[in-house]
């Protein structure tokens, strides 16, 4: 890759500044190893941090406004809005909010990454995010479901980071067990905010995806954790 031209301005947008940083910093061969092997990881990172920065969330909750224009909720699928379905994953609603994701992305993305490369990582975190909103919004239009989801506007990339997490778990044997355990904990969750009156709607919905995607991404990694097991036991 040709050497930047150090007497351009940069792009004026901090995401996109981060994101061409972390390519350039991935290409060097000069560079951490880290920076090399890991690049949608840092990018990802880096994009969540700059929303954050941008929106104030970082340093309080994030405005009615903000999640009202970039929330998703289970009748936007049925619009088929999908840039609205993308973009919620983006954002943030709180410092706590923003630090749980800035770290677990980082694990459950970043050990993706390492093991399978960075389109996979990708792949993984962004499909698995869509999976569950779609789940979400196609358990809405089921009959008698209304009490467990609502038609309330959520934000956040948890439900790519959990997971992604919960895929690389399901892959590992000595951490498999945790899948299962994870679930059961959050179907609980759901159940409980779900059937509690005066929860917001947003965060019964949160539940719910957290429960679809780790149920998702933790069968996909243990069906093929235990294929490649019966591969290295048969040997060539």
């Amino acid at each position: 890759m040709p050497a930047p031209d150090r007497g351009r301005a940069g792009p004026s947008d901090p995401c996109t500044a981060g994101v061409s940083w972390v390519l350039m910093a991935s290409a060097d061969a000069h560079r951490p190893p880290f920076l090399r092997r890991h690049p949608v990881t840092l990018t990802f990172v880096l994009a969540l941090l700059a929303v954050g920065l941008a929106t104030g969330s970082a340093w309080h909750g994030a405005p009615r406004a903000v999640i009202h224009a970039a929330g998703f909720r289970p009748s936007d699928a049925l619009a088929l809005d999908l840039g609205r379905l993308l973009g919620a994953a983006w954002f943030t609603t709180g410092p706590w909010s923003l630090v749980q994701a800035l770290a677990l992305t980082a694990l459950g993305v970043g050990l993706l990454e390492r093991r399978f490369g960075s389109g996979w990582a990708a792949l993984a975190f962004l499909g698995l995010h869509v999976l569950a909103f779609l789940s979400l919004a196609l358990l809405y239009v089921l009959p008698g479901m209304g009490g467990l989801v609502r038609n309330a506007r959520d934000v956040g990339a948890s439900a790519g980071y959990f997971g992604a997490l919960a895929l690389a778990l399901g892959m590992t044997p000595r951490w498999r067990w945790l899948v299962p355990a994870f679930a059961g904990a959050l179907a609980l969750r759901w159940l409980g905010t779900a059937t509690t009156s005066g929860t917001p709607g947003r965060i019964v919905n949160a539940a719910a995806e957290h429960l679809f995607t780790v149920v998702y991404g933790g069968g996909v990694g243990w069906m093929f954790g235990i294929r490649a097991g019966n591969r290295t036991r048969q040997g060539p």
